[in-house]
C-alpha cells in the first residue's frame, strides 16, 4: 500500500512541478521604496469625522491615533495592495485602517508609529496630522472613466537584459480620468486598478494615489524598465481594465468605472526568438510534458522493478 502511494505520489509530482514552474513574469522594482507617507495629508482641514486612513509603506511600528488628549483605539489593517503614491512617490504595500469611534468635531490629530521596545531617545514618527470638520456627510463622488487600453506581451532573449527577471514580461498601457470626490482633496484620492481576465478568475490590481497621471507601461522596443506594475498577460485571453476610486470618508460610496477589454499583442524584443502560437498556459503544458518524460520513464520502471519483488517474494 505504501509503494503504490509512493508511486503515485511520484506520478503526480511528475505532472505538477513542471506546469508550477512556468511562473509570472516580473521586471525589477521601482528603485526605493520612498518615503512612509499617510492620508489624509498633513495639513489637511475639514477632514470627516468618519475617516480612512491610508498608509504608504506601513513602518514595521505600532500606529496610533491621538487627538483631544485622548488615544484612540484603532481597527486591524486592510490592505489594498501594492502601489504609488504619486504626489510623495512613496511606493509599496498600501493599508487601510479605520478609528474605533466617530473623531470629534473641530479637533486636531496626529498619526503615530512607535517602534515596540525601542528606547526612550527614539522618539515617535509622525506619520501625518490633521483637523476635522463639524460632522461628516455622503456626498456622491464622480466615477473615474478609463477610455482606452493596449496589452503587450514581450518575449526577451535569453541570457535576460538587465531590469529583466523572466523571459516574458507583461505591458498595459492605458488612459483614465481621476475619480473625484467632494470630501476629498484630488491629491487624497485613493484608485484601485484591477486588471482580470475576460473569461476566468485571474487578475492583479494595482494602487494609485492622488492626482497625477499613470499610464502604466509601454513596450518602447527595448529593455527600458524598471516599470512599476508589470502584469502577468496569457496572449490567449483577454483582460478588462476597471479602476475604482475611494474617499477617505468612511461613509462615502466608493465609485468605479466601467470595464474596457483588449486583447493581448505578442512581440519578441531584440535578439529574442519569435513568439509562439500557443496560449501561455499551452507553452507551459508542452514544456512540462517534455520535462515529464523522463521521470515517467522512471517511475515507470520503479513500479515494474517493484512488480517483480512481490511476484518473487
Amino acid at each position: 500500500m505504501r509503494r503504490a502511494h509512493a508511486v503515485g505520489f511520484a506520478l503526480a509530482a511528475s505532472v505538477t512541478l513542471p506546469v508550477l514552474a512556468c511562473k509570472e513574469a516580473h521586471a525589477c522594482s521601482v528603485a526605493g521604496p520612498g518615503p512612509t507617507t499617510a492620508i489624509p495629508r498633513s495639513g489637511a482641514t475639514n477632514v470627516p469625522t468618519v475617516v480612512d486612513v491610508v498608509v504608504i509603506e506601513p513602518p514595521r511600528a505600532s500606529l496610533s491615533l491621538q487627538g483631544g488628549g485622548k488615544s484612540i483605539p484603532l481597527t486591524p489593517w486592510i490592505s489594498l495592495g501594492r502601489g504609488v503614491d504619486s504626489e510623495t512617490r512613496a511606493q509599496g504595500e498600501v493599508v487601510r485602517f479605520r478609528p474605533a469611534r466617530e473623531l470629534e468635531g473641530a479637533t486636531e490629530y496626529v498619526v503615530i508609529a512607535t517602534q515596540p521596545g525601542a528606547p526612550a531617545a527614539v522618539a515617535p514618527i509622525e506619520l501625518t496630522r490633521f483637523t476635522t470638520a463639524a460632522g461628516y456627510g455622503k456626498p456622491a463622488g464622480t466615477a473615474p472613466k478609463v477610455d482606452a487600453l493596449s496589452l503587450t506581451r514581450v518575449r526577451y532573449p535569453v541570457p535576460l537584459p538587465r531590469c529583466i527577471w523572466d523571459e516574458y514580461v507583461g505591458f498595459a498601457s492605458f488612459r483614465w480620468t481621476h475619480g473625484t470626490f467632494p470630501d476629498t482633496p484630488p491629491d487624497s484620492v485613493v484608485h484601485v486598478l484591477s486588471l482580470r481576465a475576460k473569461n476566468g478568475t485571474h487578475g492583479e490590481s494595482f494602487v494609485w494615489i492622488g492626482s497625477k497621471p499613470f499610464g502604466g507601461s509601454t513596450w518602447t522596443g527595448e529593455a527600458s524598465g524598471p516599470w512599476p506594475w508589470a502584469p502577468y498577460l496569457d496572449p490567449a485571453r483577454e483582460y478588462c481594465l476597471a479602476v475604482g476610486a475611494q474617499s477617505y470618508g468612511e461613509a462615502v460610496l466608493d465609485t468605479s468605472s466601467d470595464p474596457v477589454c483588449a486583447a493581448v499583442a505578442q512581440v519578441s524584443a531584440p535578439g529574442a526568438p519569435p513568439v509562439a502560437e500557443k496560449s501561455a498556459e499551452a507553452g507551459c503544458a508542452v514544456r512540462a510534458a517534455a520535462g515529464r518524460a523522463p521521470t515517467l520513464l522512471i517511475v515507470a520502471v520503479v513500479a515494474w522493478v517493484a512488480s517483480l519483488r512481490r511476484r518473487w517474494s
